[in-house]
């Protein structure tokens, strides 16, 4: 989206049994995907405008953050069935505050085609299943010491306790949705209704998390039309919900996708270049023939080489082969590094949001003091805040003339 709601969800002090609010950011959901625990390999990224929600290929499902507003909280309207009676979609009411965004992540995940949870997940999934009504199996979410763990590790560490409670009162609250395809029909799941909602039907043939990017990379190859997508349904769904807010100026919204790893995807292409590369090699330093062709190949798995790969019969063919693979190798090693920088940088995102900033921050102005020059600096904030003031003030003087002047309140003459 083109504005991100991230600095009304930046992470909070929390104590023992509560949940701290979390920040809406790819590098926070990723490393809390990590933490739940999967055997798939996911990811979270951020998509900035409604025209890239239908280019989300390997997507599993979205997430959305958008302001806490009663008068906006009703099932989408496009909803043509409203809350859904079918129990193979998980779903499970939210009971306990700030834990929105964890229970979106869930609900994506828990639900998502091609997506498999680990053991503390699935056990989690079995139990939660077995209760017959939604707020039962939020409360068993909120009991989960696992998932709250996970949830928690993003609380920041404070060296004040106060006695006031730590949430949203007297400020703004901010609210986390799921959209997620299942069973061909498009649900919005969101804690705070009922039930999922069933928006709408999309194509049975809705690409899956693990296989969407090689499927839709193979049709392209073969000249063949993409299958038809589920992402035009989860589109207007988030258009719709973002369209209730309309001359209200409300413009913090955050959607997040939850699709398989970048990171994995390319350590798997440079795993089969690397492998492709040493049977070529091998091949051709031997000179070719079949004895070296089954030996080099034997000595990796044919599901790593890939089906059907096969080094090239002839020592010219195989040579150019060799120089390709090379390339690939090469291309695939570089993007490996590219997205392990990415990730390192994400932890250190992810370790400052966590830092207690307060004895840098008294230190800081203890030196400052002791240089003389904290009388100074507090008085330029001062100033700084005043003209701040003095601006803000002036731009509500100029709405209210403007909305009071007789030129806009009837139209020219010439109009």
């Amino acid at each position: 989206m083109a504005h991100s709601a991230r600095s009304a969800q930046a992470a909070g002090p929390c104590v023992a049994m509560e949940w701290c609010t979390i920040e809406s950011d790819p590098a926070v959901f990723t490393e809390l995907t990590e933490r739940l625990g999967l055997e798939t390999q996911m990811e979270i990224g951020e998509v900035f405008s409604m025209e890239d929600v239908e280019s989300q290929a390997d997507c599993a499902g979205f997430i959305l953050l958008f302001r806490y507003d009663k008068g906006t909280m009703r099932p989408s309207s496009s909803s043509s069935v409203g809350v859904a009676d079918d129990p193979s979609v998980f779903f499970c009411k939210q009971t306990v505050e700030n834990a929105c965004g964890t229970i979106a992540l869930l609900h994506v995940l828990l639900n998502a085609e091609g997506v498999r949870p680990g053991p503390k997940l699935t056990n989690f999934l079995e139990f939660a299943s077995s209760m017959p009504e939604a707020e039962l199996r939020g409360e068993i979410l909120g009991m989960s010491d696992d998932i709250r763990k996970a949830h928690n590790s993003f609380a920041r560490s404070e060296p004040f306790m106060s006695e006031e409670k730590g949430s949203s009162e007297g400020g703004e609250a901010f609210h986390f949705v799921a959209y997620v395809p299942k069973n061909g029909a498009l649900y919005e799941l969101d804690g705070l209704q009922r039930g999922p909602i069933r928006l709408e039907a999309v194509p049975e043939s809705a690409p899956t998390a693990s296989g969407a990017a090689a499927a839709t990379s193979a049709a392209a190859a073969a000249g063949a039309e993409p299958a038809a997508s589920w992402l035009p349904a989860a589109r207007r769904a988030v258009e719709e919900r973002m369209a209730r807010y309309s001359g209200t100026g409300e413009i913090r919204f955050t959607l997040l996708s939850v699709k398989g790893s970048r990171l994995h995807a390319a350590k798997r292409r440079l795993g089969q270049a690397s492998a492709r590369l040493a049977v070529a090699q091998q091949v051709l330093s031997s000179g070719g023939g079949s004895t070296a062709r089954a030996n080099a190949m034997g000595a990796f798995p044919q599901a790593l080489l890939g089906a059907g790969w096969a080094p090239e019969p002839t020592l010219g063919a195989l040579e150019t082969q060799v120089a390709e693979l090379e390339v690939a190798a090469r291309a695939a090693k570089a993007e490996v590094d590219e997205l392990q920088a990415e990730r390192a940088a994400w932890a250190a995102e992810n370790e400052r949001r966590k830092h207690n900033w307060v004895p840098f921050a008294i230190a800081l102005l203890e030196e400052c003091h002791r240089a003389g020059k904290l009388d100074s600096m507090v008085e330029k904030g001062n100033e700084r805040a005043r003209e701040l003031v003095r601006q803000e003030m002036e731009r509500e003087s100029a709405k209210k003339a403007k909305a009071a002047s007789p030129s806009s309140a009837a139209p020219s003459a010439s109009s």
